[in-house]
């Protein structure tokens, strides 16, 4: 499994206010979340009237179909006319490697023992 994720820049012009900004990021961030059915947030730059940073991440089977998913989404958002589309990174996360313990910043080891219990506890925890 491969999961591809993506930050950009969303350079906007002539917005005036902050309710104009969520306004057309929210827009550019639905279109995209019907369209492609991925996930989708602003993620930076929260109080910039002219500027917007996105995140959105793709999962698939295939490096090569998350590589072109991830351009498409991105000649999308840019197509839309909103912005313009600048500082784009992009990585990809190959899971297994994560499941095998490659990658993994802590111990490499299951956070949740295996456990669907230890997940339920986290949902239940104030």
């Amino acid at each position: 499994m491969i999961v591809g994720v993506a930050r950009f820049s969303l350079r906007l012009e002539g917005v005036r206010s902050l309710k104009e900004k969520r306004g057309q990021v929210r827009t550019v961030l639905d279109r995209l979340r019907q369209r492609f059915h991925l996930s989708a947030a602003e993620v930076g730059a929260l109080d910039a009237h002219g500027r917007a940073e996105l995140g959105l991440a793709v999962v698939s089977n295939e490096r090569a179909h998350t590589e072109r998913m991830l351009q498409r989404v991105l000649r999308t958002a840019a197509s839309y006319g909103v912005g313009t589309v600048e500082d784009v990174r992009v990585e990809l996360v190959p899971m297994g490697e994560l499941a095998r313990g490659r990658g993994i910043p802590s111990s490499g080891r299951d956070p949740f023992g295996g456990s669907w219990a230890a997940l339920d506890a986290l949902e239940d925890a104030p």
